[in-house]
């Protein structure tokens, strides 16, 4: 009998290690998505900046600027249905402004850095 209770014991804390892990796999799945939605959003921020008339980051993007921002829509749609499973629509959709958000505040900043030392044109 103490054989039987000693082997039970055993494969009961099995079974919950494993759930254990499953939950930890599950969890990566969902940060990886959310990364992932982060980066692409990422992406369609950069697209829409560099399709603006101020941009001096990448001057050759100006003649592309109706690519770029048609780009962006499909980017901006693939990050929020990459996050939308894992997520839910709207905490994905607070994923995807934030994402935005972060690029269109670091982008200029660093655009106007990079251009410190050049003249201004008129």
């Amino acid at each position: 009998m103490q054989t039987i209770l000693i082997y039970y014991k055993m494969n009961e804390n099995y079974s919950h290690q494993f759930q254990s892990d499953w939950g930890n796999i599950m969890a990566s799945t969902e940060i990886t998505s959310m990364l992932n939605c982060g980066l692409i959003a990422a992406l369609a921020a950069l697209c829409l900046y560099l399709a603006s008339s101020r941009q001096r980051l990448w001057p050759a993007a100006r003649a592309r600027a109706y690519f770029l921002r048609w780009l962006s829509v499909p980017l901006l749609t693939g990050a929020l249905a990459t996050v939308a499973e894992a997520a839910g629509f709207w905490a994905g959709l607070v994923i995807v402004l934030i994402s935005m958000a972060a690029v269109l505040l670091v982008v200029p900043s660093i655009d106007l850095w990079l251009q410190r030392g050049k003249p201004q044109r008129a």
